[in-house]
């Protein structure tokens, strides 16, 4: 969409926000999948990881922990509490 190579683009996101490309793709994937845990209780976690973007159960979560701090499952029983 942006008619820039790859390598370009990358470049731009890892000199401008100092991460990769992948690292801020994990970002908004985890921020999609907290509000799928806080809107669809009945999803179960493999649902939620794959309408997130994510094809790895071990890489979905790795993530969710890195950016939230505790696991997917952990989340969602922490906000339902919070309820």
């Amino acid at each position: 969409m942006l008619d820039k190579p790859k390598n370009q683009i990358s470049t731009v996101i890892n000199s401008e926000l100092n991460e990769s490309f992948y690292s801020l793709l994990a970002k908004y994937r985890v921020e999609y999948a907290k509000k799928l845990l806080e809107t669809n209780r009945h999803l179960l976690l493999d649902g939620v990881m794959l309408q997130s973007g994510f094809n790895s159960r071990s890489t979905f979560i790795k993530y969710f922990k890195e950016f939230v701090g505790e696991s997917p499952s952990a989340y969602r029983k922490t906000f339902e509490y919070n309820l």
